[in-house]
């Protein structure tokens, strides 16, 4: 076999060289990827502790040469207890632990060469745990990907129990005991998972990982999945509580709509037959009749 340090200058040795290396599967730069991608090849191949050494010295928010951090690798990873693992370790390591929202958010919602983040990955493979750590890390579900995918369609497609996971999340108890039935129990109801985990619109400054959307944007898009799916969803208690209350706001507008509609459809029907039955101008020269007298002929004579 030829040495790469010994070849002549023949280039037929050259591309013997070449030819050698793609046979024996030794591309010129593995080694240098190894080195360098060190974190994402531990993640790529599900080694928790080496991903977890690596990160004490490594950038989470580092791409390799397919332009995907380690947090993609690990939401990719076929086990999710395994891939649940690494990403919390990502997300819980130094680096990320003291850094600001907006900047937490750049590694939990960047997107590869195909658009997709990582919580593109966890809801297309379908690993629930996973989905929920990156939803109460801040993840953005409205990014779409080259296919014009949304992360928040995904997780309804694939692991809508997610979403119920997150309304059980939303129910805490503020005033009172659980256990001894008391009476004077009051609990504290966070609607922010329907609403589009939560609250204002943030600044272009401003660290908020949080996002306003309108308040029945995610139930809306729920409504294009299987009966039995928008059922996991629209009969969750949270869900029924929710509608509910939006039921109680809005029901007198609803109310004086139908009203003003009616209204003016009445108005509209008695202009109507008000026009074509007394004031129409036609109306009297069609009913009225004309005679005609006939004159008999007579023959003239000379």
């Amino acid at each position: 076999m030829l040495n790469p340090t010994n070849f002549t200058q023949d280039p037929s040795d050259l591309i013997e060289i070449r030819v050698q290396n793609q046979v024996q599967g030794r591309p010129k730069s593995d080694k240098r990827c190894t080195m360098t991608f060190g974190m994402h090849a531990a993640a790529k191949k599900g080694k928790v502790e080496e991903l977890k050494s690596l990160l004490e010295k490594g950038d989470p928010w580092q791409r390799d040469d397919k332009n995907r951090t380690p947090l993609h690798y690990a939401c990719e990873y076929g086990q999710q207890a395994v891939a649940y693992k690494m990403a919390k370790v990502i997300l819980n390591c130094r680096q990320v632990a003291k850094a600001t929202n907006k900047t937490k958010r750049k590694l939990v919602d960047c997107q590869d060469p195909a658009g997709d983040t990582a919580l593109h990955i966890a809801a297309r493979i379908g690993h629930p745990d996973v989905v929920d750590l990156l939803l109460c890390e801040g993840a953005d579900v409205d990014i779409k990907n080259r296919k014009d995918e949304k992360q928040l369609e995904l997780i309804y497609k694939t692991v809508p129990s997610t979403m119920t996971a997150e309304y059980d999340y939303s129910v805490s108890c503020k005033k009172g005991d659980l256990i001894d039935n008391d009476q004077n129990l009051t609990l504290d109801i966070d609607f922010g998972a329907i609403c589009g985990i939560p609250n204002p619109k943030p600044g272009p400054d401003s660290d908020s990982p949080l996002k306003f959307h309108p308040e029945t944007k995610w139930l809306y898009d729920c409504l294009g999945l299987s009966l039995k799916k928008q059922q996991v969803i629209l009969m969750h208690p949270v869900v029924q509580l929710f509608l509910h209350l939006k039921w109680k706001k809005i029901r007198i507008l609803l109310w004086l709509s139908i009203l003003y509609h009616i209204f003016w459809l009445i108005l509209y029907t008695a202009f109507n037959v008000n026009l074509y039955s007394f004031s129409c101008p036609y109306h009297n020269r069609s009913s009225t009749r004309h005679t005609v007298t006939a004159t008999p002929f007579t023959k003239s004579t000379n």
